[in-house]
């Protein structure tokens, strides 16, 4: 069963990691409490499934471990805003006994539209992290994620 989503713990190093990842060096960081893991990189390509290198941009789920692996080259570009929601967005879509982004997109986003944070900077990485790959089912999520963050 899943915990109640964010706890404290998550908001807490996500909001640190936000505000700290342009200067920390490629490596591991953990919660104070050890639940969760960033494994932040630059080169993007660190990711390993079935025994490959996976090539991902912005951020990637382990779900064996539930590690989240963050490109820092790419999200660089971003805000730190869009940095802290991405953490969220992990943590969702990991802890789910079923992948589905759409279900990831409403919880993170019914989360984040609490926290006073600009939702600008949610659609504005949103659209820079989807363009990379233009497909028809990216289109329409970003469409949904785009009313949602315009509905009050």
């Amino acid at each position: 069963m899943k915990t109640t989503f964010p706890n404290q713990e998550l908001i807490d190093f996500a909001t640190d990691f936000s505000q700290t990842y342009k200067i920390l060096s490629d490596g591991t960081y953990c919660s104070n409490g050890q639940n969760y893991r960033i494994r932040l990189v630059d080169d993007g390509s660190v990711f390993v499934e079935a025994g490959r290198l996976k090539p991902f941009r912005y951020a990637q789920i382990e779900h064996s471990t539930k590690a989240i692996y963050l490109d820092k080259k790419t999200l660089i570009s971003t805000s730190d805003d869009f940095v802290f929601y991405i953490i969220l967005w992990c943590v969702s879509i990991g802890g789910s006994d079923t992948f589905s982004f759409e279900l990831a997109d409403n919880e993170t986003l019914e989360f984040y539209r609490t926290t006073n944070r600009s939702l600008s900077n949610i659609s504005n990485g949103y659209l820079e992290m989807l363009k990379q790959e233009n497909t028809k089912q990216n289109n329409n999520r970003l469409k949904k994620i785009i009313l949602k963050l315009n509905t009050n």
